[in-house]
């Protein structure tokens, strides 16, 4: 049994649900963990989970933070990142932990490893370039980054679920990147499975499969079948 803090668990009743409750009831489920949610907002009916202790946080207030993760064990951060201005949140999470003592940390990844034109995930390449600096001269807090496989990966909720209950409970040092993949399709196999179903779904026909000229997207043009063409735009 171990104590876990949650930071940024949100509603729970959202749909569809998101993946810290989810990742919260699966825990709850094993019925060996002591979870506190960390939260900005006083606790109302939508926002309580039964099971678990709610604790109002100012991540800006040094002290208080430190004093609620004292005797964590575990922080998972569920804080969105692309909201984080300069990741002056989960900045202070990570600092407050490392002051408090935490063991383990996983900061809010939740997606791909890779973000190429996707600047909305800056921040959390800031952040796992953060927590590599505070290690540098000696390892002061663990941490994973929990994220599905960087190829064309189907992984579901369930998926981050299963692996995030049996890494609480791994003794051994978590891997710097937590890999997860339900099910990973190549292009080739999505095509083959689209031509087993036999029609499109929207309009009884057969599929048609089309094919984009590698210069043209070089050149940042598109020019499907049928279609004109238009540039695409930096």
């Amino acid at each position: 049994m171990v104590k876990i803090a949650v930071a940024g668990p949100g509603r729970k009743y959202l749909q569809p649900p998101k993946v810290a409750h989810e990742i919260i009831d699966g825990l709850l489920a094993t019925g060996k963990h002591e979870i506190t949610l960390l939260a900005r907002k006083d606790p109302t009916p939508e926002l309580e989970i039964e099971g678990t202790t709610w604790v109002k946080v100012d991540y800006l207030d040094r002290p208080s933070l430190v004093k609620a993760l004292t005797g964590v064990h575990t922080v998972l951060s569920f804080i969105v990142a692309h909201k984080d201005i300069d990741n002056v949140t989960q900045k202070a999470l990570i600092d407050a932990s490392i002051e408090a003592g935490v063991k383990r940390i996983a900061p809010s990844e939740w997606a791909l490893a890779k973000f190429d034109n996707l600047d909305w995930y800056h921040n959390k390449l800031v952040i796992r370039e953060y927590l590599k600096e505070k290690n540098k001269n000696g390892k002061v807090i663990e941490y994973t980054l929990f994220q599905p496989d960087n190829r064309v990966s189907y992984t579901a909720i369930a998926d981050f679920v299963n692996i995030v209950v049996k890494a609480i409970a791994y003794e051994g040092e978590w891997p710097k990147v937590g890999g997860i993949n339900g099910q990973t399709l190549s292009l080739a196999d999505e095509i083959a499975i689209a031509r087993e179903s036999g029609s499109d779904v929207g309009t009884g026909k057969p599929y048609e499969i089309e094919t984009l000229d590698v210069e043209d997207l070089r050149a940042g043009i598109i020019k499907p079948r049928g279609c004109r063409f238009w540039p695409i735009r930096p």
